[in-house]
């Protein structure tokens, strides 16, 4: 039988993240919005107000409000998360710029050291220049293996 477990370790702050990483929350968790299964963390209320969705209709271009799909929930940054997955994209080239290198990290919230199948996920990039790019120094506090 696989069971994985939490070992802790003395606090380390790191910018990057590996997958089995334990962290704990930031105040960039609190908003987010629904994306699939997973929260976007990371946006900020005045990036969600901004979201616009352009209409046509008999020839004539509106642009309303996108409706608001944020979750907030201030309990993400007091909770503990494991790295699920970190997907790192080189930089491309374009035809007349460069699209930066980005890393995209999924993470899973932990509850009483485990990680069930209902366990929140969230997604945020620590590099790259998305609106959800969280660029600091997370506080690891062990690994999940």
């Amino acid at each position: 039988m696989n069971v994985k477990k939490f070992t802790p370790v003395s606090i380390t702050k790191r910018r990057n993240l590996n997958v089995g990483d334990v962290f704990f929350g930031e105040d960039e968790f609190i908003i987010g919005r629904k994306r699939d299964s997973k929260i976007e963390v990371g946006v900020t209320r005045e990036q969600l107000n901004m979201i616009t969705e352009v209409i046509v209709s008999k020839n004539r271009k509106f642009t309303v409000p996108k409706k608001d799909t944020s979750k907030i929930d201030k309990t993400r940054k007091n909770a503990a998360w494991v790295v699920e997955k970190v997907d790192f994209r080189e930089s491309v080239k374009l035809i007349h710029s460069t699209l930066p290198a980005s890393t995209l990290i999924t993470a899973r919230r932990l509850i009483e050291n485990e990680i069930t199948e209902d366990s929140e996920t969230i997604e945020f990039y620590t590099s790259g220049i998305y609106e959800n790019t969280i660029s600091k120094e997370f506080e690891i506090i062990g690994t999940y293996k």
